[in-house]
């Protein structure tokens, strides 16, 4: 029971780092910062597959989230080319 309650500790501890990167992005996209976007998104997709790698979430939802952030990040940058 224990290191049941350990390891739910720790997967939790990565949810949480992972959503925070997630907020940083949807600020990023909406001030426009191309730049910063586009590392925070790297980022962003490393942890994503690392979760699901640790089958802390499921790769299919890793997949999703992957796929719906990035078409945020293109819409910003195709926003950008036509300012």
């Amino acid at each position: 029971m224990k290191q049941d309650r350990v390891k739910k500790k720790r997967n939790d501890s990565k949810k949480k780092k992972n959503h925070e990167l997630f907020k940083q992005i949807t600020v990023s996209i909406k001030k426009g910062d191309k730049e910063g976007t586009e590392k925070l998104l790297s980022e962003y997709i490393s942890s994503v597959d690392k979760l699901a790698k640790k089958n802390i979430i499921h790769k299919n939802k890793a997949a999703r989230k992957k796929s719906q952030i990035t078409l945020k990040a293109r819409a910003i940058k195709t926003k950008l080319k036509s300012s």
